[in-house]
């Protein structure tokens, strides 16, 4: 569970808020706190470096 900053407040408004202006938008969920888990930092800098 992320202490820093609740999903409620934040993913869950901005994706669907996004979506609707017309972005195309990879969301992925994932259980823990804080911090980027390692297979998203992957996938995230293959697609920046696209």
């Amino acid at each position: 569970m992320d202490e820093v900053l609740g999903i409620d407040a934040s993913s869950r408004v901005f994706v669907p808020s996004l979506k609707g202006a017309g972005y195309q938008v990879r969301y992925h969920e994932f259980d823990g706190p804080h911090t980027v888990p390692p297979y998203i930092a992957r996938e995230a800098l293959k697609w920046f470096t696209s």
